[in-house]
Order: structure tokens, then sequence, then C-alpha cells
């Protein structure tokens, strides 16, 4: 059933936000108060409203985007995904179903080594109270954020380039249970668009640190990945291959869709967000100018035998999470040794963007030097 009331104001003035203390999330809020008039509300996991507050900005300070005023233009609301109403009282919640302008849903559990039934409450019955949030009051744009990973299995298979008009009804099951909840919310919030609902969906890649802090997200498989390659001092020798995303042109992507108007059930509604352009992460120069000598390309058996002893001596290292990652995936020969090329998907060479493009178009993004982002987050990784 559709809200009535006063149409919201494009582009908002008020958002909420889901997952604001995440790596997405954070450099999107920050990028929405400050390059637009917009006030975010953020919805935080949290004790109380000061303890969201603190841990929202603890989170944008420690990656130097926390000043005054930020601070002025984003308000902090403890709440949980997973709680009929976020566990809002019913006059809180109507009060920003009325008074937002719409609705950026970042927030979620990731976990790869977690099967469906786990990321099932917050992802799936935690979008399902999202929509209801955005189409309560009055009927506010929802901006849904997912993940290429919910079409990867089905584009490995594909004679082409999957487009970002492709129906995910018609997609192969994704094989971890993070993909798998994440199609299945994403299958709801289009259901839902094509019943009249302003929804738009933002497919993400490989999102990885900026140029200007080179901050990574802790929880990335890429982040993981490269940790466990300077901890052992070796790589594999085959080419791991995606795309290498900044999460700042992230940010003023998702940030420039929502400027706009939502477009109706039979427009365009969904965004392929990665930078064109395959990195092969395998390959990447991670040694620090000065510092520690080049990694060692290995056969593939070699790293792997390298990866399961680190993992064996602590157990809470990155080559321990990613060595439990390989397990779960096939390989090239039966018992034989991960196929390492699986890890990662080659986004670009997988899907097209051309909706994507048109907004940068629109909005005049332009993509900066990727060496830049790359030397930032090198400094960091070997710091």
């Amino acid at each position: 059933r559709r809200a009535a009331g006063a149409a919201p104001a494009v582009p908002p003035r008020t958002v909420l936000v889901t997952g604001a203390t995440g790596f997405v999330g954070a450099r999107t809020v920050h990028r929405l108060v400050t390059s637009t008039g917009t006030r975010a509300v953020c919805l935080v996991r949290a004790r109380d409203d000061a303890h969201a507050r603190e841990r929202l900005a603890r989170t944008l300070r420690s990656q130097g985007l926390w000043d005054a005023d930020v601070a002025a233009r984003v308000e902090a609301r403890r709440g949980d995904l997973e709680r009929p109403r976020f566990g809002w009282p019913r006059p809180e919640w109507e009060s920003l179903t009325t008074g937002c302008d719409a609705v950026l849903h970042i927030g979620g559990l990731v976990n790869f080594l977690l099967d469906y039934r786990s990321h099932r409450p917050a992802n799936v019955s935690g979008t399902a109270e999202v929509l209801r949030f955005a189409l309560s009051g009055r009927p506010k744009p929802l901006h849904h954020i997912s993940t290429l990973g919910v079409l990867d299995r089905h584009a490995a298979g594909a004679a082409e380039p999957v487009g970002e008009d492709f129906d995910p009804r018609d997609a192969a099951l994704p094989a971890s249970g993070y993909s798998r909840s994440k199609w299945v919310a994403e299958r709801m919030v289009l259901a839902a668009r094509r019943l009249g609902a302003p929804v738009v969906v933002h497919r993400l890649g490989e999102v990885m640190p900026a140029a200007d802090n080179g901050v990574p997200n802790p929880a990335a498989l890429t982040h993981l990945l490269l940790s466990a390659f300077l901890q052992l001092g070796v790589r594999p020798g085959v080419p791991m291959v995606s795309d290498y995303t900044p999460v700042d042109e992230t940010a003023a992507r998702l940030v420039a869709a929502l400027s706009e108007p939502p477009p109706g059930p039979q427009g365009h509604g969904v965004y392929h967000v990665f930078r064109p352009g395959g990195v092969d992460f395998a390959a990447l120069d991670l040694a620090a100018p000065g510092g520690a000598r080049a990694l060692r390309t290995v056969p593939a058996e070699e790293f792997a035998a390298a990866l399961r002893e680190a993992a064996d001596d602590d157990r809470d290292s990155a080559a321990a999470v990613l060595h439990a990652l390989l397990t779960a995936l096939p390989s090239a020969v039966p018992g034989g040794t991960p196929d390492f090329r699986r890890l990662l998907s080659d986004n670009p060479g997988l899907f097209t963007r051309d909706a994507c493009a048109a907004l940068d178009a629109r909005h005049g993004l332009r993509e900066g030097p990727l060496e830049a982002a790359v030397a930032a987050y090198r400094a960091t990784l070997t710091a």
C-alpha cells in the first residue's frame, strides 16, 4: 500500500542513511553533507543516541572526515536494522518517515565466512524494514546499495557482459551467503519498484581506499588478500583481476544519484558502480619506496602452503581468514590447489556500466589518477 503525503524534496533536504559507520557509508555521509545542502540522519547500532553519535564521530574522525561543519550537519539515531521500526518508538518512527526526503540504505552484515541464514536478519529482514520506512509517512526514494556479487556467478557463464537492466530473477544463485542475502534483498526492492515504489539500486564493485587518506576497509576481501601477501612476503603467480574503485568515487556517484528524481517503474533504476579497467591485484606493486623488498612471486601451490602454515600459527591473522575463504573455492583439478583466479571477479570484463557512465557525464564526475589511490593505500599497508 502506498503512503499519502506531500512529495519529498528533490534534491533531498534530509536523508536517512544506514551503514554510516561502515567504509562506504562514512565516506558517503561526508560527501553528502559537504557537497550539498543535505542533512544526514544516520541509523547507528548503539545503546542510545549519544553513543550512536560517539560511534559515528569516531568512525569519521579515524578517516580524517570529521570537523565542525560535518558535526553540524549530521544527526545520529540509535537503531537496529533487525528490529521492527529499527527499535524506535512509534512517534520517532512517524516523525522521521514524514521528515526525511530520501533513504540511502548501505547498512548490513558482510562476512564471507557466514552462510545465508546468518546474513538474513540484517540484509533481508533489515532491507524489508528500510523499504517499509521509505513507503511510510510519504513515499520517499530508496537508494539501495547492492553488490555485483549478486550476479557474478551468472556473469561468469554469460556469453557477453551483463547490463544494468538485467533482471536478477533470471540469475544463477550466488555462491556465498552474503551475496545470496543481497540477491534476495535486491529482488525484493526491485519487486516493489515494479509496483511503483521509487527505488534505485546501486551494484558496487571492489571499493578501495581513496587517494586522500589511504584508509582501507579492514573487512574487504581485497584488503585481506593484500595484507596476506605482505605478511607472507610472497604472492601467487596467477592473475587475480577486478576493478579498483576508490571509495570517494563511489560516494560521489551515490550522492549524485540522490540529487536526481528516481525514474518511474519503466525507467532505468539500476547502476553498476565501478571504475572501468581491470587491475591484477596479484601484480600490484606493494613495496614501499626505500622500504621492504618487493614481494616474491611463487607458484599457486607454494603460496597455498605458506598461507596454510601462517593460518595455523595465528588464527586471527589476515592469512587465516583468507585461508578459510580459499578452502571454499573449487580447484582447477580434483583435489588440487584452489583456483585463485576465482577469488575475485573481473567486474570490468563481466559487466557493463552505461547508466553509471551517463550519471558521471550529467554531474561532471571525473576519476582521479589510479596510481595516487594505490600509492596512498600502499603507504597504509606498509606503515
